[in-house]
Formats: structure tokens, sequence, C-alpha cells
């Protein structure tokens, strides 16, 4: 007798005892379900609280300011709200040399430490093509130039605004 949790035939016998719990490791899209994932308000996910996005957005600041004071070029900051629910500032930076990128992630953590803000990942590629910070609110990229051409972050996410971290205000919306 076949297992049922991993029967996908939704019209045998064994469909009807099983749990409502579907086995992980079926393909969603052959397990009958219609859409592969319950809709989403992306604008609704955690976003309720003003206070912490304006926290948010002074920390992606922060990180485009010290970038800036290490001679990091062409720095933005994305608003990544209306599109993930997993983030809400990009800041993307071009840095020449493997050094820079170190000194400038060095000097984003130390001033995050200070401001007792958690890092939940520190990411380098082996040719040091990219470094990539992540705050949970607020994600860094800093990438060589030949890095940023290759992932090419503004184009991936061509629908997320560019603000102007250098004025301190936010639009809320």
């Amino acid at each position: 007798m076949a297992d049922p949790v991993l029967n996908t035939d939704e019209t045998s016998p064994e469909s009807t005892t099983t749990a409502a719990k579907p086995n992980p490791l079926v393909p969603i899209r052959m397990r009958g379900i219609a859409g592969s994932q319950d809709p989403v308000q992306l604008s609704a996910v955690a976003r309720a609280n003003p206070a912490r996005l304006l926290k948010a957005f002074e920390l992606a600041r922060l990180a485009a300011q010290l970038s800036q004071d290490s001679k990091a070029q062409d720095i933005l900051v994305l608003d990544m709200r209306k599109l993930t629910s997993m983030v809400d500032f990009f800041v993307v930076a071009t840095v020449p040399s493997r050094r820079q990128a170190n000194a400038i992630a060095g000097q984003i953590e130390l001033e995050m430490k200070k401001l007792k803000e958690a890092k939940y990942s520190l990411e380098e590629s082996e040719t040091g093509r990219w470094t990539l910070l992540d705050y949970g609110d607020v994600v860094i990229h800093l990438f060589s130039p030949e890095g940023r051409e290759f992932y090419n972050l503004e184009d991936v996410w061509g629908d997320a605004p560019r603000l102007d971290w250098k004025d301190a205000t936010l639009k809320i919306s």
C-alpha cells in the first residue's frame, strides 16, 4: 500500500485519510493546490510601526554615508517595501578593491554595533566581487565594478524607487 502522505492523486481512497499537512518533498505544482502560495499584501507586512520604518531608513542612510566617507561610488538606496516583505531598504555601492570593501564593511559593522543593531549575516564572494551585510530591514551590497555590472541589482529590482539618502525625510506610504 502506498504511503498516504506521499500520494498526490487526490481521487485515491488513501488521499481521504491523509493529514492536512502536505509532504514538503512533493513539489507544490504536483500537490494539486491552486496557486503556489497564499496571497500576501506586501505593504501590510510588519510595516504598521512607522518608528521601525524610520529607524530602518536611518540605518540605510548611515550605511550609505559611511560608504561615501570611505570613497565608495555610485551609492544608491532602494526602497524595497512594495516589492518584497523580506527587507525595507537596499544600500548598493561600488568599491574598487576587496580591501576597500572589507574596510567599509568593518566600519558599517562597528557603527551598527554601537547602535546595538544585530547583524544577521555577512557574505563575501570568494572573488571579492560582492560583500553583503544583512541587518534585517536593511541589506547593504558592496560590489566591485565587475560585480555590480554582473549582478545588476538596479535592473533586477528596477521597480524599486531610488531614495535620496542625503535627505533625512522619508515618505511612509
